[in-house]
């Protein structure tokens, strides 16, 4: 049996919206900007980067912006992106 103290500090439980979930769905809910950057950095690894430029404002609060030398997408990897993922380096 719950207190009446106990269920009025209870946090009520919302639905998230489809697009929080998609976003969560495709690993792209982002907690830090360190982890933003990560990624960022990653992708570009992936994507067989030899030469990376960072430029960060505020700490990457207000911007996160990477510079590489890698192949890039093409259109056509564009048009699937929210349907497959790279495989594992």
């Amino acid at each position: 049996m719950t207190s009446p103290e106990r269920t009025l500090l209870r946090p009520r439980l919302r639905r998230l919206s489809n697009h929080v979930i998609d976003l969560i769905a495709a690993g792209e809910v982002v907690e830090r900007p360190a982890a933003a950057l990560k990624e960022l950095v990653e992708n570009a690894l992936d994507a067989g980067a030899t030469r990376l430029e960072v430029a960060l404002a505020n700490g990457g609060c207000d911007r996160i912006e990477v510079v590489d030398n890698g192949c890039g997408m093409s259109p056509d990897d564009l048009a699937m992106q929210s349907s497959v993922t790279a495989p594992p380096s």
